[in-house]
């Protein structure tokens, strides 16, 4: 029934409307995906109930707590769409606060030790601040300067786009490329893809996406009777969801629609995955975050000297260097080659794609910065107790 019906609240009375196909497809859609997050945070629920120690409250675990978090990693493909546009700007938001932690604070540790930093210590990277960031600008909007209005970013676009009459992707682009088009970060595409396509400036890369079904994946708006739909639910866990939708609403600050509410007032993948995101921005900020980078040393583990053809993996730019260029003309990284030796079995340690993904992490950006201060980091305490015998008392001050 609710995957058939809708009901329209109007000057005091309920109208029940018939759903179309599509509207169907879209509810059925949106019920399964938001049963699937509800399951997963009651999973997670549980596991931190089992494993909390009846010593220890609500406010003891957030300050006595390790997380782990798994960092989204930059996307290109041939073809890019909703699911990458999210990826990338999770990915742009957590770089930021590396670059931020990493090179300013750092520099500011130096200047704080009395270090003499030269010219050229500090890359100068755009982008260490969330505002100023003309990429993650482009998503959620900047103040205009002069008349201080504010500029609508990518992600408000798709959602007023999903409220208009007959949305649909093509005007989304329009729209996009029309408000959009002054913005550092974007990049209109070549005239002859202007109707499909969009490209964003991003950190690592210029990013081209292909619009469809955007519109579709962003709509994550449910049936206002879903809640009354969980509580009548025989099955014990399913039962328990209106609780978890409540502490999902506080933690996510997503407003609740009240019952009855007016359906115009639309929820939204994209809103929703900003606040999560903003929610785990605090988060990291508030803790002390020691950063372990992953690289693959390939994408295909095979050995390709074996092969006739090179290989078409990565991202399409290196794809086409790769055509052009043999594996002995390929550039050598003279810093990685030193320490590294290829393997005769299957394992092939690929040089180009693996300074690629450094980059695009900001490893070499943060070694450039460290190699100009100190390696290694005593605290002052532990040098003073280990050497007090040698160490003079008046000199103990100035630690």
């Amino acid at each position: 029934e609710i995957l058939c019906q809708r009901i329209v609240v109007g000057g005091g009375e309920k109208i029940v409307k018939r759903r179309d196909m599509k509207s169907a497809v879209r509810t059925r859609d949106a019920i399964a995906k938001f049963i699937y997050s509800l399951l997963f945070d009651w999973i997670v629920q549980q596991l931190n109930l089992n494993m909390k120690a009846a010593s220890y409250s609500e406010d003891d675990l957030k300050v006595c707590s390790i997380g782990v978090l798994d960092v989204f990693g930059f996307e290109q493909f041939d073809k890019n769409g909703f699911e990458q546009v999210l990826i990338n700007y999770a990915n742009e938001i957590l770089l930021t606060l590396f670059t931020k932690e990493i090179l300013i604070g750092e520099s500011e540790i130096y200047k704080q030790e009395g270090l003499v930093l030269q010219e050229g210590d500090i890359p100068r990277v755009a982008g260490t601040q969330m505002q100023g960031n003309s990429c993650i600008e482009l998503f959620i909007g900047r103040v205009m300067p002069g008349n201080r209005r504010m500029q609508p970013g990518l992600f408000t676009i798709l959602d007023s786009q999903g409220r208009v009459p007959n949305p649909s992707d093509k005007k989304f682009l329009a729209e996009i490329q029309k408000n959009l088009k002054t913005s550092r970060g974007f990049i209109l595409p070549h005239p002859s893809m202007m109707e499909s396509q969009f490209i964003i400036r991003h950190y690592a890369a210029n990013v081209t996406y292909t619009i469809g079904s955007f519109l579709e994946k962003n709509d994550d708006n449910l049936p206002a009777e879903i809640e009354t739909l969980f509580c009548k639910s025989s099955h014990r866990i399913v039962s328990k969801f209106p609780e978890l939708v409540t502490g999902i609403a506080t933690r996510g600050k997503v407003k609740r629609k009240k019952k009855g509410a007016s359906t115009k007032s639309k929820t939204s993948v994209a809103k929703k995955f900003t606040h999560q995101i903003d929610s785990l921005t605090e988060t990291l900020e508030s803790t002390a975050c020691s950063y372990i980078r992953c690289i693959k040393p390939n994408i295909k583990l095979f050995n390709p000297q074996y092969s006739e053809e090179l290989p078409t993996y990565g991202p399409p730019a290196l794809q086409k260097t790769r055509k052009k260029k043999s594996m002995k003309q390929n550039k050598k990284i003279s810093l990685i080659s030193s320490l590294v030796k290829k393997p005769k079995d299957d394992r092939y340690f690929d040089e180009e794609y693996v300074s690629q993904q450094l980059k695009n992490l900001g490893v070499f950006d943060a070694v450039s910065v460290l190699k100009s201060g100190l390696p290694t980091r005593i605290p002052y305490p532990s040098i003073i107790k280990n050497f007090a015998d040698i160490i003079q008392m008046d000199s103990i001050p100035f630690f």
